[in-house]
């Protein structure tokens, strides 16, 4: 059977620490993304790729945004493991170049 996984979005779940007694770690309030630049996009690519796991709450309708217009209206809340918090936090803060990036986020970290 052919893999259909390319260009899916990875489940969060899967890379989730777990606690001593088994169950998923909690978790903790990263940021808010805006959705229309794609900013929380870039921001979970660059955590996966860090091994970080994220998840994505969509506030308001942002959801409903996300399946009609492909991005979520509102933009996203991130959500990483507890454990994970500051160093998902220092590699944002790490992303200094980009201006436009880190002027929606890093307001978020304070």
């Amino acid at each position: 059977m052919a893999d259909l996984s390319w260009g899916r979005r990875s489940d969060p779940a899967k890379g989730w620490p777990l606690q001593d007694d088994g169950k998923p770690e909690p978790p903790a309030f990263l940021c808010s993304a805006t959705g229309l630049s794609m900013d929380s996009q870039v921001l979970i690519s660059k955590l996966n790729a860090y091994s970080i796991p994220v998840m994505e709450d969509y506030p308001s309708d942002g959801s409903f945004g996300n399946v009609v217009l492909g991005v979520p209206a509102y933009g996203a809340e991130l959500y990483v493991p507890e454990t994970m918090l500051e160093a998902a936090m220092d590699l944002i803060a790490e992303d200094t170049d980009d201006d436009e990036l880190i002027d929606g986020i890093i307001k978020d970290l304070d």
